[in-house]
């Protein structure tokens, strides 16, 4: 049973609290709208492993709590309901909702922003996301039909462009797994100043001392194919002593900046896909437009109204795409305003199919 009523959450939204003169000092978070963000905080958190969002490391399971000790669920709920009335969301999401179900799918967005948030990213989820960009472009070919690359996805290099990771060199461990840790192990890793860098970026992407210059490595070994999960394998044995001296998880910089995009990519991929799934065909079309540097006089002429109006609706997706991007770091927001535009283009639809 779908939890929740429409209706009296609209009216918990409009009860007020007053002061001793009668006028408005805040509104009420009312028992309701707690219920149901709680509901739907149950529905979609399990999903993710609690380790990594309940700022518990190494928990193995989502604590419900009891009468006397809020449990996880109960602390998730407490921060979206937070936020939601922060952001002012809850009377933008019922004046949107026409039914409990919309107003769940849209607290439900709420939710997943919340968890990205909380992700706690590690060194090798950074090497690992950088690492399947890399695999993407040339030199690396995937085994695998382009419309189902996944982590199973193997790569293969062509032998002419293997350049300093040749397959003519000769094998000096027993297996190609200790010949690959080998080879890998070769190429230094960047220098750490663990005092005044708390995530050392461990690699450039390219070049002599480089992730791809790691990848290339692995493809002289593993020449029928690797996949990254061989490659992450391979990257822990050799930097073991790496990550326990210098590397820690990764978070903001004490001067306010990230050099790597933190968040799981599959949240954020959701994130986007929410955000455009909020919009109406018109806040589709006036964003792909805008997003796209579009004039407001060319989108005025686009949709059969005034260049006024164009620029009214176009401030009012503007505002909703800033409340989704508002609360992630700059590389997150980066990605998923990538994405949005990418799903735009595409109708909406998840380019991956």
């Amino acid at each position: 049973m779908t939890v929740g009523d429409l209706r009296r959450l609209r009216r918990e939204s409009e009860r007020l609290i007053e002061d001793d003169s009668g006028e408005v000092k805040e509104q009420v978070v009312g028992p309701h709208l707690q219920e149901v963000v709680l509901d739907v905080c149950k529905g979609i958190a399990w999903k993710y492993p609690p380790g990594r969002y309940t700022g518990r490391p190494g928990a193995d399971r989502w604590e419900w709590g009891d009468d006397e000790v809020a449990g996880d669920f109960h602390d998730l709920a407490s921060e979206v309901v937070l936020k939601l009335w922060e952001e002012e969301q809850v009377v933008w999401i019922l004046e949107q909702a026409e039914t409990i179900s919309d107003a769940r799918g849209l607290i439900g967005f709420h939710v997943k922003r919340t968890l990205a948030k909380r992700l706690e990213t590690t060194p090798m989820d950074n090497l690992r996301r950088r690492a399947k960009a890399l695999l993407a472009e040339d030199p690396f070919i995937p085994t695998t039909d382009p419309e189902h690359l996944g982590d199973e996805t193997r790569y293969i290099v062509a032998r002419h462009t293997m350049g300093g990771a040749s397959n003519a060199e000769p094998w000096r461990a027993e297996n190609r797994f200790a010949e690959a840790v080998r080879r890998v192990a070769l190429i230094r890793p960047l220098e750490s100043h663990a005092a005044q860098e708390r995530n050392p970026r461990v690699y450039n992407d390219r070049g002599p001392r480089s992730l791809e210059a790691c990848l290339l490595a692995m493809a002289s070994v593993y020449t029928e194919g690797f996949d990254i999960t061989e490659f992450e394998d391979v990257l822990e044995n050799v930097l073991a002593d790496y990550f326990a001296s210098h590397l820690v998880l990764d978070e903001v910089s004490e001067e306010g900046g990230q050099e790597d995009p933190v968040g799981d990519q599959v949240m954020l991929d959701e994130l986007a896909k929410e955000a455009v799934a909020g919009l109406n065909e018109e806040g589709r079309h006036i964003a792909l437009c805008k997003l796209n540097n579009m004039s407001d006089a060319k989108v005025a002429d686009l949709r059969g109204y005034s260049r006024a109006t164009a620029r009214e609706r176009w401030q009012g997706v503007k505002e909703y795409l800033a409340g989704v991007l508002g609360d992630l770091e700059e590389p997150q927001a980066l990605y998923v305003g990538d994405r949005i535009n990418r799903l735009l283009a595409d109708g909406g639809e998840n380019e991956d199919g």
